[in-house]
């Protein structure tokens, strides 16, 4: 989320602009979903292969294919956020539809299965692959008569006692205030001051709407060598978008002669879009027939990031009068590197009347790097160096066959990217689901659970306290095959 996390604390710049280490660690990190089959398995598949979604994960699972493959999943997705903000709880949910795959795997026999050697099949495979869903919308309300945010665009204003002139102020945040007189220079000085006093007691209330997702389309190669050895790799063509509305208000709850504000809001919109591209290179060795590794290595990510924003204020005075200034519209092109991964995978199959597999993901975030021809971005990466590490996403999953039909469960743990213990960073998922297979088609349900915390400064950290806000997810999914 754009300025729902513990980084965002660090700038104030990061309600303003697109480009800052919140972008980075957001675009990093992907969630459970693909197939039905996938998900309820918990994403565990990077030994196993025989799924179309196991294909970003370790494109050696190509090779696993004796048939060529057609499907698609469609899935439904609701999320559910509780803020917590000075004693005061608010709740807000979104729903929305998504496509979490669609393409096909194509197979070539190069020899009959049985007792051939050497290179028995090569496969190619295109398609595409969710890799995360930004949708979200958090309310936030709380009491406040400590200070407000005009107290951060008075502060910059001023400028430690180098007061700004009007005309250098920040086009996109203390400007639009100014213009709107909720800071006011009456004597042109640089004398400024705020229309909202010390002391007053305030309503603060606040709206971010996310909508979006990540994806990947990408082509893949793979081959069987002696139905023990599988290779593959694979390119991929990856996408962003990304869009964000916030509404943030504030409410003069005392009213007297000295104060001639009523409310004001702070409108901000952020549209981000990217393409990408990397690599993935993965092996399984069928030790046994019970027991198989895996490995893969995913290349970093390369992104063509385009931001674009605008803000603007709205302001009531209980005289009567409403104002309302807004900004330009701010663009911006830059490059974003998202970190490579390693994965190592181990499963066990019982007779092809069960599974148990297990994937661990090892992703170092602080490797991310925001650049561009016009700005070196050094602090943005500093930060993402000095508060991220290294950490372990951890996929377990299961599978009971009772033929044609087959019950599923998974757990998917997405480890803490902060090196600061008390952040809860990490997110967890449980699945759950079930399917029908058949010689020329299946069918297959999966219900994901996912929770998450998080958290949110409505302006300087330093001056407010923070909105602790709870996530909760659930997303069904259904995914349609035939094989040919």
């Amino acid at each position: 989320m754009k300025t729902i996390s513990f980084i965002s604390a660090f700038f104030f710049s990061s309600l303003i602009f697109g480009q800052n280490a919140d972008d980075a660690l957001r675009y990093s990190q992907t969630n459970l979903t693909g197939t039905a089959r996938f998900s309820s398995m918990g994403g565990a598949f990077g030994s196993l292969g025989g799924d179309f979604s196991a294909i970003s994960i370790n494109p050696a699972g190509l090779a696993i294919y004796r048939k060529s493959e057609f499907c698609i999943s469609p899935s439904v997705f609701n999320i559910k956020s509780v803020a917590s903000y000075n004693n005061s709880s608010r709740a807000d949910f979104k729903l929305n539809f998504n496509l979490g795959n669609s393409g096909a795997v194509l197979t070539n026999l190069m020899q009959p299965f049985g007792e051939a050697k050497g290179w028995i099949s090569k496969n190619f495979s295109f398609g595409y692959n969710q890799s995360n869903n930004f949708n979200n919308h958090v309310t936030i309300e709380g009491e406040n008569s400590k200070n407000s945010l005009l107290n951060v665009y008075l502060n910059q204003a001023i400028n430690n006692g180098n007061p700004k002139s009007p005309a250098y102020l920040d086009p996109f945040g203390n400007q639009l205030a100014y213009n709107a007189y909720l800071i006011d220079d009456t004597i042109g000085n640089g004398n400024y001051f705020s229309q909202i006093p010390p002391s007053t007691s305030l309503t603060q209330r606040k709206t971010i709407s996310n909508q979006g997702s990540m994806g990947e389309s990408y082509i893949a190669l793979a081959g069987n060598y002696n139905n023990k050895l599988y290779l593959g790799g694979s390119l991929g063509l990856n996408f962003i978008r990304y869009k964000q509305a916030s509404n943030y208000e504030e409410l003069v709850n005392a009213k007297n002669s000295s104060i001639k504000l009523n409310s004001y809001k702070l409108l901000e919109e952020l549209t981000t879009k990217g393409y990408g591209i990397n690599l993935k290179i993965g092996l399984i060795y069928k030790y046994t027939d019970w027991l198989r590794m895996g490995a893969a290595i995913h290349t970093p990510t390369y992104y063509k990031m385009s931001d674009s924003w605008n803000n603007s204020i709205q302001a009531n005075y209980n005289s009567g009068f409403d104002t309302i200034s807004k900004s330009p519209i701010g663009n911006y092109d830059y490059t974003l590197y998202t970190p490579a991964k390693v994965i190592g995978s181990l499963a066990f199959v019982f007779n092809k009347y069960a599974i148990l597999s297990t994937d661990y993901e090892l992703v170092d975030y602080s490797s991310a790097r925001l650049t561009s021809k016009s700005e070196s971005f050094f602090d943005q990466n500093a930060i993402i160096q000095n508060n991220l590490h290294p950490t372990g996403n951890l996929k377990i999953g299961a599978e009971w066959r009772l033929n044609p039909f087959s019950i599923r469960s998974g757990f998917n743990y997405l480890g803490n990217p902060y090196k600061d213990n008390s952040i809860n960073g990490g997110r967890k998922n449980y699945s759950f689901g079930a399917g029908i297979r058949e010689d020329n088609y299946f069918l297959d349900f999966a219900y994901v659970i996912s929770s998450f915390s998080s958290v949110h400064y409505l302006y300087d950290k330093n001056m407010v306290n923070p909105v602790n806000i709870e996530n909760k997810s659930h997303n069904f999914l259904m995914t349609v095959g035939i094989n040919f």
